[in-house]
């Protein structure tokens, strides 16, 4: 075959590899492919001459413009928030739930920020604040008290953050139950911890108000005699209901009897020395 001949024949194949040439994809020095969709900003904003990669923003991108980033979320990276690079389409949602795990189970709603700041996600100035609002306002003691000690796990269905029970053996009754100087429970103590106990601190306790719920220690020739609750009821180790001859079986049954001549049904052993001696005067 002449080389004329052969020339003719490729002729049209040396044609279309031209052609197919020409018309091929990017080669590798031309740039890629736009990742982010319809979101369109300076490149130099995120991306740098040193490398494309990582991307690290600048201070000169605002960000607020579409979130303000405050406290923590200045420092969270940015696939915390974003699950693509198509910024524009992926419409990330602005409120706290769509990247924070409702803990709460939605008994305190959607806004977190009622009781949570961007600065830390503990910071407990707000939620102390909100409760103010409730039944129970945090003073004393509970205004340090971690919120789980009150709101502890409860078991699926069941309430933890709202419409608890506020009175103080709700959360002391282990407190109580425990307790064995004295015994609350063998002395039948009533529940009613703040009686006896203050917010400010748990011990010491102390019987705030005495004279017009019972026996009147504060007045005549009690006050100031006895110190601790102890001095009238202890016995045994267990608290006994009051009786004026817990204190006074030293006294000389003699004269006591020789003092209560015809007083109608005078016993030594009386507990009801009061009806006659309401403030302890013996006259």
């Amino acid at each position: 075959m002449s080389a004329s001949l052969r020339l003719r024949l490729a002729s049209p194949l040396l044609g279309a590899l031209v052609a197919l040439a020409l018309s091929s994809p990017c080669r590798a020095d031309d740039k890629p492919p736009y990742p982010h969709g319809t979101f369109v900003e300076d490149c130099s904003l995120c991306h740098g001459s040193a490398g494309w990669t990582p991307a690290r923003p600048s201070p000169k991108f605002d960000h607020s413009k579409y979130f303000r980033l405050e406290g923590v979320h200045r420092t969270a990276p940015c696939s915390g928030c974003h699950t693509s690079l198509k910024f524009a389409q992926e419409k990330t949602k602005k409120d706290c739930v769509a990247c924070h795990q409702d803990v709460h189970d939605g008994e305190l709603g959607a806004d977190c920020m009622r009781c949570h700041t961007a600065r830390s996600f503990i910071d407990h100035g707000r939620m102390k604040r909100a409760h103010t609002l409730t039944r129970f306002p945090l003073v004393g003691a509970h205004s340090a008290a971690d919120c789980d000690a009150c709101h502890r796990p409860q078991a699926q269905g069941h309430l933890r953050y709202v419409n608890l029970r506020s009175e103080c053996v709700a959360c002391h009754l282990p407190d109580y139950l425990a307790t064995t100087n004295p015994n609350h429970q063998a002395s039948g103590f009533p529940q009613g911890c703040n009686q006896c106990h203050f917010q400010n601190a748990w011990l010491p306790g102390r019987f705030p108000n005495h004279d017009p719920l019972f026996f009147p220690i504060f007045s005549g020739t009690h006050r100031g005699k006895w110190i601790t609750c102890t001095d009238c009821h202890y016995q045994s180790g267990v608290y006994t209901t009051f009786s004026c001859i817990l204190c006074h079986a030293h006294d000389n049954a003699a004269d006591m009897a020789s003092k209560h001549s015809g007083v109608s049904g005078y016993s030594y052993t009386s507990a009801a020395c009061y009806s006659c001696h309401p403030t302890g005067r013996v006259n």
